[in-house]
């Protein structure tokens, strides 16, 4: 069950690294979980973002947000921050077409997702 006390202490813990701007000690305890713990969503938007922005390795970034839509197509954090990934690299074809589906999501906040498409608008 994905809220196991342990599964919950390793996730808060790697959170707290991460405010403390400790990406190498979070990226082991967030790799840890996803591998212990596959079908637990929480852990790829956080691998993918800290790929894509603190190690700068895009492609494995985008892997992780992928993957984690993949395995769990209803945990909205992933979407979000794969958005942004999206928005902030400027790869504006492939945003429409996630917004797309994101507007479809039950629980979406359409105020993000116009935004996005404002940026999108603007470029």
């Amino acid at each position: 069950m994905f809220h196991s006390s342990d599964i919950q202490k390793d996730y808060l813990n790697a959170v707290a690294w991460l405010d403390k701007n400790e990406y190498n000690e979070a990226l082991e305890i967030f790799q840890r979980l996803q591998e212990q713990h596959p079908d637990f969503p929480n852990t790829y938007s956080h691998l993918g973002l800290l790929y894509a922005w603190k190690f700068n390795d895009l492609a494995r970034g985008e892997a992780f947000l992928k993957k984690g839509i993949e395995v769990s197509s209803s945990y909205l954090p992933t979407y979000y921050a794969y958005a942004s990934m999206l928005s902030q690299s400027m790869r504006y074809v492939d945003l429409e077409e996630l917004l797309k589906r994101m507007q479809e999501l039950p629980g979406i906040s359409m105020a993000d997702v116009y935004e996005w498409y404002g940026v999108i608008r603007e470029a």
